[in-house]
């Protein structure tokens, strides 16, 4: 089975399928100073650990808003 991507890693590769990481590169070259992105994506693991070790939910409900509140008062009144 494969490892869940966290977080900053799920980001980094959206980013890199629209380019932003070779405009990354070419700042560092540019610029001579680090792009910061490898901080940023272990940032965002660090937090995505964070959020799952508390059993929290990092994505978004996919069903409406109403249907999500809606569980939500059904989880604290001990129903769900």
């Amino acid at each position: 089975m494969a490892e869940e991507k966290l977080l900053g890693d799920r980001i980094a590769g959206a980013l890199e399928k629209v380019g932003i990481d070779k405009l990354a590169k070419r700042y560092e070259q540019v610029t001579g100073r680090d792009c910061g992105c490898n901080k940023r994506k272990d940032a965002l693991n660090a937090f995505h650990e964070r959020v799952r070790n508390m059993g929290g939910q990092v994505n978004p409900p996919i069903d409406s808003d109403a249907a999500y509140r809606q569980r939500l008062l059904e989880k604290g009144n001990g129903a769900g």
